[in-house]
C-alpha cells in the first residue's frame, strides 16, 4: 500500500455515503507525496426516488 492517506479518505466517503444513503462518486488524484487534490459528486440513490 503505497498511499494510505487514499484508503482512508476512500473509507470516510463510504461513510459518509452509507449515512446520507447516496451513492458516492470520487476520483482522487495524487500529485507528489503531499499533494492530495479530491474532488467530490453526490448523486441521490436512484432507488430512492419516488
Amino acid at each position: 500500500m503505497c498511499c494510505p492517506a487514499f484508503f482512508a479518505i476512500s473509507q470516510k466517503i463510504f461513510e459518509m455515503s452509507e449515512l446520507c444513503n447516496n451513492s458516492a462518486c470520487f476520483s482522487v488524484e495524487i500529485k507528489g507525496t503531499s499533494d492530495i487534490c479530491v474532488t467530490f459528486g453526490f448523486y441521490n440513490n436512484p432507488h430512492k426516488e419516488k
